[in-house]
């Protein structure tokens, strides 16, 4: 995890450089929203959706809503849990 919070209003996830994107939006979400966020560095949807169900539901926990971004890349993490 890039930013861990205890129950998040909403979770980021990213690769590579977008991460410090998220990181800026998160920023901006907390201050100007009051938005609890938490902030993941996935490197690859592969290699997260290989992992324990128990570790991809400490980073994506159930009923909190998801945005992911990458660049140019179509990835879809729905159906993790």
């Amino acid at each position: 995890m890039v930013k861990e919070v205890v129950n998040p209003d909403v979770v980021l996830i990213a690769n590579g450089s977008e991460v410090a994107t998220l990181v800026a939006a998160a920023e901006i979400s907390e201050t100007e929203n009051g938005l609890k966020v938490n902030i993941a560095s996935v490197i690859s949807e592969g290699v997260f959706r290989l992992q324990s169900k128990e570790y991809q539901q400490s980073v994506i926990p159930k009923n909190k809503p998801l945005f992911g971004l990458t660049a140019d890349l179509l990835v879809n993490l729905e159906g993790s849990d």
